[in-house]
């Protein structure tokens, strides 16, 4: 549970400043360097972990519905014979006897899981959608001070801010459900100042094109584990500056000189529950999506999110007594749970009993 408390996530209700909120409050004081020290958001269909980097900035992409594999009929038509022999062994204590003829009869068909190994194969796996990577340029090249990146429970929303020769930059990420977008806005205090790069990518199976002169298509489909393509996806997406331009250049889009950009994803798959594959076009699905999304502006789709959002996690709360004197939350998260206990710091039970309840 330390491994995935330290995660950040941040808060987006007040911009200009930090929240100190003991009970909903996590926060780390650099980007991530792995996976598991990522911000984990998403609404129960899309997934975003954002890794929090000044130069290169890494939203890993999840879509739950992305798995390769298909349907296949595994079954030992003959297993039921073996059971009343292994009731037997069984009943006279030679386990190893039994399980032997259980692991002859009751191992599914075929290649099954190939040893752990199931995304090549028709038992298929869960797939990662893939990354949206920015690479930002600065006019100041000296390091990024003042760094932060937290978590806001209570709106599930991730603010990172650091300084950079004299500029504030912050960034805001959520997942709406109601909206079924990933978005993500980038600000700075001074104009001009958002110089970056936008590319999106996959392990492998993937082509990424450019839609016009602010989006950015990815797709291809997951193999089926027998002859051919399996499920398919697409996500999409797009970019939308105030000031500045926006320019697609080589399979990327790239901002030049903005005061506010703001980035929508969406994605889809024809995976269709209970063994049926959908045929309808994934590139149009995750384009509806999109359509409806950006007729909203930022602060439109961060209301919408943490009211759906707040429905749920406001159902419960739970108070201990805090008998600190000093505010435990103005160190980062991992200080915290380092220096402290939950003798001592009881408002830490109640960050992991919140952290817990929306995951």
């Amino acid at each position: 549970m330390k491994t995935f408390i330290i995660i950040a996530f941040g808060v987006v209700c007040s911009l200009s400043s930090f929240a100190f909120s003991p009970d909903t409050t996590i926060w780390l004081a650099k980007p991530a360097r792995s996976f598991i020290e990522s911000t984990p958001l998403g609404n129960g269909r899309l997934g975003a972990m954002d890794f929090g980097g000044v130069e290169d900035e890494r939203v890993a992409l999840n879509e739950d519905s992305l798995w390769s594999g298909s349907v296949q009929n595994a079954d030992r038509t003959n297993a039921a014979a073996a059971l009343p022999e292994i009731r037997r062994l069984l009943l006279e204590g030679k386990n190893v006897e039994a399980e032997k003829l259980v692991n002859r009869n009751f191992t599914c068909d075929g290649r099954g899981s190939a040893n752990g190994h199931p995304g090549e194969v028709p038992y298929g796996s869960y797939e990662v959608l893939g990354d949206l990577w920015l690479k930002f340029t600065y006019a100041d090249t000296n390091a990024a001070t003042d760094y932060r990146r937290e978590l806001d429970l209570a709106t599930a929303t991730e603010h990172s801010e650091f300084s950079r020769g004299g500029v504030k930059f912050a960034r805001d990420i959520f997942v709406s459900a109601p909206d079924q977008v990933i978005v993500m806005r980038l600000t700075a205090d001074k104009p001009g100042q958002l110089d970056f790069d936008a590319a999106l990518d996959r392990p492998e199976r993937f082509k990424t094109e450019a839609v016009g002169n602010n989006e950015l298509l990815m797709s291809g489909a997951m193999t089926n584990g027998a002859d051919g393509e399996g499920v398919k996806y697409a996500a999409r997406l797009r970019v939308l500056n105030t000031g500045g331009k926006v320019v697609v250049v080589d399979g990327k889009i790239s901002v030049n000189g903005a005061d506010e950009v703001v980035l929508l994803i969406t994605a889809a798959t024809d995976y269709e529950r209970f063994a049926k594959m959908s045929r309808r076009d994934v590139a149009a699905a995750a384009e509806k999506d999109l359509d409806v999304a950006v007729k909203k502006d930022f602060s439109m789709l961060l209301s919408a999110h943490i009211a759906d959002y707040q429905s749920f996690f406001n159902r419960v709360k739970l108070e201990l007594p805090d008998i600190q004197t000093r505010n435990p939350a103005i160190r980062p998260t991992p200080e915290r749970i380092a220096a402290t206990n939950l003798v001592n710091d009881p408002s830490l039970a109640v960050l992991y009993f919140n952290l817990a309840g929306i995951c």
